[in-house]
């Protein structure tokens, strides 16, 4: 915005002058159109940069545990009580992506929609468009990653471990791919593999957001499993859904 407040005051300063000076309306009106043109431009770039790509207004509160590839790490929201004032942003934006497949049905454009849509919270929409983005461009480790990430969030976990390795045969420094990879083998209760996996991860992505969560789900596998003995009594037929997932994930 500076840019902005620098033209203004040449604005002001230059009317001052014209007021001051003996010139013709003419040249004061000239004065005032050279002013606002250079107003209008110094507002109107950087607008138009932040939306030519409407993926850029995403907005983003991680509503699955996995990583996807376009977007820094925030913590996990466990849960949303309302919506946020971004969500219309997020919608808005989904809607112009939705309207470049429309207009052209491209592996990146289903890519694009496809994330989006799973950053949004919308995994079973995103899928679709994932796997056509994926059969599309069957060499791009990026797609298969968050076509992993899409199906860890929905619980298809064999085929999210598949696809992410897929990924890391192609790429293997995709740090996205490694961290989904790692989390499916841990949510297949493949303990020492996944301890392998996450210890693998951290060697590609040692420092942030990201490497202090794999850290953590190293912790969990390599703490002593002794509750196991007793937790494991309650594993009956009839138990509950809650039960069971707890239990998978506290004793991976």
């Amino acid at each position: 915005m500076s840019g902005i407040t620098d033209v203004r005051r040449w604005l002001e300063t230059a009317m001052r002058s014209a007021r001051t000076a003996c010139v013709s309306p003419i040249v004061r009106m000239a004065t005032v159109v050279a002013a606002s043109a250079l107003i209008t431009a110094a507002i109107a770039l950087p607008l138009r940069k932040h939306l030519a790509d409407p993926f850029t207004r995403i907005r983003t509160y991680r509503v699955v545990e996995a990583r996807l590839t376009e977007f820094d790490h925030e913590g996990l929201q466990v849960s949303r009580s309302a919506p946020r004032d971004s969500d219309l942003d997020t919608l808005e934006a989904i809607k112009a992506l939705a309207i470049e497949v429309d207009r052209a049905r491209t592996p990146e454009n289903l890519h694009r929609l496809g994330v989006a849509k799973v950053a949004s919270g919308n995994a079973r929409e995103a899928m679709p468009l994932l796997r056509e983005a994926v059969m599309g461009d069957t060499a791009n480790a990026a797609f298969l990653s968050d076509l992993a990430a899409a199906e860890l969030a929905l619980g298809h976990i064999f085929d999210a471990a598949e696809d992410s390795a897929r990924a890391l045969e192609l790429d293997p420094k995709r740090a996205a791919a490694a961290f989904n990879w790692a989390l499916a083998l841990e949510q297949t209760s493949n303990r020492a593999v996944a301890i392998d996996a996450w210890v693998s991860y951290l060697a590609l992505d040692p420092d942030g957001g990201w490497a202090e969560e794999a850290r953590t789900h190293l912790e969990r596998l390599r703490a002593p499993r002794s509750a196991w003995e007793k937790e494991r009594d309650l594993l009956v037929p009839g138990v509950d859904a809650e039960t069971v997932r707890r239990l998978v994930r506290d004793f991976p």
